[in-house]
């Protein structure tokens, strides 16, 4: 992933902190990615998300200048939590 990519997904996620956005690099076995992608090819985007975060080999945060990332990171997936859903 290149610098401009990760600065242009930082923007969009400081512009979305009232939803707990977070910008992450995780590693994943094959299995795991095929699960995911299975996930949210059914529209389960939260599960898929769950599932990322309980079988990730390694996560990776990208700090913000806009708030926590970490805290975030620990309070999603919560749907009551964002206001879109």
């Amino acid at each position: 992933m290149n610098n401009k990519a990760v600065a242009f997904m930082t923007m969009r996620a400081n512009a979305n902190r009232q939803r707990h956005a977070v910008v992450f690099k995780v590693k994943v076995n094959t299995e795991v990615a095929d699960e995911i992608f299975e996930l949210i090819d059914q529209g389960e985007y939260t599960e898929a998300l769950t599932y990322l975060k309980d079988n990730a080999d390694e996560v990776a945060l990208v700090k913000s200048s806009m708030g926590n990332a970490e805290k975030s990171w620990n309070m999603i997936p919560n749907p009551d939590l964002d206001p879109f859903h």
